[in-house]
């Protein structure tokens, strides 16, 4: 069996720690933002998996910061996280500035 990196179990958004949670669903993705809890469908794919994982993040992010018609227009949540799903993957370099800077905060 080779190995597959597994989503974090907890997630910061704005002051709120969402609880990552896989399980079988029929959905791909759930966000609750007054359970703080994402579900993941755990059937899916590895980039599914993470897709998944930023759009509902997305939503929560959008909640958070009172911006509830955005996160309920599920096609701009859906075009803006595949945007930054494809920005994180084809930019490893980026990955490693965020973790420097991230490590000086």
């Amino acid at each position: 069996m080779s190995y597959r990196p597994k989503p974090p179990t907890t997630i910061k958004i704005g002051p709120i720690p969402f609880d990552v949670i896989k399980e079988p669903s029929e959905n791909s993705g759930l966000m609750e933002y007054e359970d703080q809890r994402i579900t993941l469908n755990d059937s899916m794919g590895l980039h599914c998996e993470l897709e998944t994982l930023l759009h509902e993040s997305f939503h929560a992010m959008l909640t958070c910061i009172g911006k509830e018609e955005l996160s309920d227009n599920e096609g701009f949540v859906q075009a803006a996280s595949n945007a930054l799903t494809a920005l994180l993957i084809n930019n490893i370099d980026l990955i490693r500035y965020i973790n420097e800077v991230a490590r000086k905060a």
